[in-house]
């Protein structure tokens, strides 16, 4: 039977008790919803090109329902964000103003992400939008609607505008970061999880700043946002995740002092780490 107080948009499995039924499922407005027909009695296959299963036919149900929802997960578009709006309180300089490439930091993790994702945005602080190195990219800038939440507060600003999509987060002070580091973290990528992240082996935690969180990650960071918590990586420990490793010490270095950043360039560390391969 077809109640008024199913909600639209939501696929459904319904249940034929007579020929009355399928009469009422077809000519209700949730039609388009319905993905198939259990039935006691029902002989046809397919209704409609909708499939039809025998109730106690427990292990084809079963496998749609699994092929269904996979192809669901992997059908979202993978989005990047380029979180480039901390305050470099230690940096004591903008961070995406570096110049580790021969460009500035904040657009070569946007020219990153962009050769790994479907569309790319970049996060940033308002007061952030003048910044020389966003010439040409203000279509792609994404100012924090969530205030004074660090990264949090960019990635939920992202949710707010792409709802539908799954976002891939790089922090622009993770130089190290490689194409080939994020093609392994999308290769590796659990959709039925909330999130895919790298282990950091240094701390042994996981690294929020470089992870792919799916859309059902929104309500984990609400819920934590509710008790006050803020900080990704607290959040991110406390949903279910897929953990990732990586075989270099190096890889998940972020480089957040003046001091870090002129060993970096001074040692010429990119460059031997990226002719050696790092993923």
């Amino acid at each position: 039977e077809i109640k008024n107080n199913y909600l639209h948009g939501i696929p459904k499995l319904v249940f034929l008790e007579s020929e009355a039924c399928l009469s009422e499922a077809m000519e209700s407005s949730y039609w388009d919803d319905i993905i198939g027909f259990l039935s006691y009695s029902n002989t046809e296959t397919f209704i409609s090109n909708k499939p039809v299963f025998q109730n106690s036919d427990i292990e084809r149900i079963s496998d749609f329902l699994f092929n269904y929802t996979k192809k669901s997960v992997t059908s979202r578009p993978l989005y990047g964000l380029a979180l480039v709006g901390g305050k470099s309180q230690r940096m004591k300089k903008d961070k995406g103003s570096l110049d580790y490439f021969g460009k500035a930091q904040g657009h070569h993790v946007y020219d990153l992400l962009n050769e790994v994702c479907d569309k790319t945005y970049i996060s940033l602080r308002e007061e952030q939008s003048d910044l020389s190195y966003l010439n040409g990219l203000e279509d792609h800038c994404l100012s924090d609607r969530f205030l004074n939440m660090g990264p949090l507060g960019g990635l939920l600003t992202a949710f707010q505008k792409h709802p539908e999509a799954s976002w891939l987060v790089l922090a622009c002070d993770l130089p190290y970061i490689s194409k080939e580091n994020l093609e392994s973290l999308i290769k590796g990528r659990n959709y039925f999880k909330k999130a895919t992240c790298f282990k950091n082996p240094e701390k042994g935690w996981p690294e929020p700043l470089c992870t792919i969180y799916e859309p059902s990650a929104v309500k984990v960071f609400h819920q934590y946002l509710s008790l006050g918590v803020v900080c990704p990586r607290k959040v991110l420990m406390n949903m279910p995740h897929e953990l990732l490793e990586v075989t270099s010490d190096l890889t998940l270095q972020n480089i957040n002092t003046p001091e870090g950043y002129e060993e970096v360039k001074s040692q010429a560390k990119l460059q031997v780490f990226e002719n050696e391969g790092n993923c």
